[in-house]
């Protein structure tokens, strides 16, 4: 074996499952998990200083199904999913700089860019959990001061929550307590998340709120008719020219006085100043 062991390396050996039988590299082959235990039953092995002999024959086998974390770990560990968000992620930083405020393509390219680099292996999970969790805090605190309508919030929160699922467990800290921090994080992120949705929501309605100066902003100013309002024309107030019509549907002619009723968006409705000369054009 040793032999053989030492062409591994001198000559790229590769040996199947027979020759490596043959070779003395492994004891058995089984066809399943099955076969397996049934070969190994009877078989007498050390452990700790003392020889055991194995029972394996009726042995009750329990499958240990990955935890969120290492499904996790597992997805982006994959070569092509690695390569796929290495694209992404460079695609996205690409597009984010050719196309400057919107925020979106370079914070996605630089999530995707962040996974890429860790399913390389160009580091550990410990330091991606804190990267991702400072990152979802620069994302919060950048949605204070950027308008994005809670994009950068969703995608800090998203961040917080991989951040704490890839955080390390410390082999001194009770499984209890790192249960507990992943809840509190988790807390975190709906409450964030709720907050930002309450502001965001806030802000849209005062945006459709019709504006102050649409009913009360121009109303009572004074000017002139500078192109006769039958029933719609323009007029001329405090030296700028606005679309007008008749407030009565009357035709007002030009070089008329008029006031503003109310405004209708960008037009002004106006009626003749009492007193005024009413000149139709003709």
């Amino acid at each position: 074996p040793a032999e053989t062991a030492r062409r591994f390396v001198t000559e790229n050996l590769t040996l199947g499952a027979d020759a490596a039988l043959e070779e003395g590299m492994i004891e058995l082959v089984a066809n399943d998990m099955a076969h397996l235990l049934r070969q190994l039953h009877g078989r007498t092995v050390e452990i700790d200083g003392e020889e055991v002999t194995l029972s394996t024959r009726d042995a009750e086998l329990i499958e240990l199904e990955m935890t969120i974390r290492q499904q996790l770990m597992d997805f982006i560990s994959d070569p092509q999913v690695a390569f796929l968000l290495l694209m992404l992620g460079v695609y996205g930083i690409f597009f984010g700089l050719n196309m400057p405020g919107t925020f979106v393509p370079e914070t996605l390219g630089a999530i995707a860019l962040l996974l890429a680099l860790f399913g390389l292996g160009m580091f550990s999970v410990d330091v991606l959990g804190i990267v991702l969790i400072v990152l979802a805090m620069v994302l919060f605190v950048a949605e204070a001061f950027t308008p994005t309508f809670g994009f950068l919030t969703a995608g800090g929160v998203i961040l917080l929550i991989l951040g704490a699922l890839l955080m390390p467990m410390e082999p001194m800290m009770p499984g209890e307590w790192f249960q507990t921090f992943i809840a509190t994080v988790l807390g975190m992120a709906v409450v964030t998340a709720a907050f930002f949705i309450l502001v965001i929501t806030k802000v849209i309605q005062s945006r459709n709120k019709p504006a102050v100066h649409d009913d009360l902003g121009m109303k009572g100013y004074e000017g002139l008719v500078m192109d006769a309002l039958d029933p719609a024309g323009s007029v001329k107030i405090r030296g700028e020219w606005w679309n007008a019509r008749s407030a009565t549907g009357d035709p007002i002619g030009v070089k008329t006085a008029v006031r503003v009723v109310h405004q209708r968006g960008m037009e002004l409705v106006v009626e003749p100043v009492s007193g005024s000369a009413s000149e139709t054009e003709q």
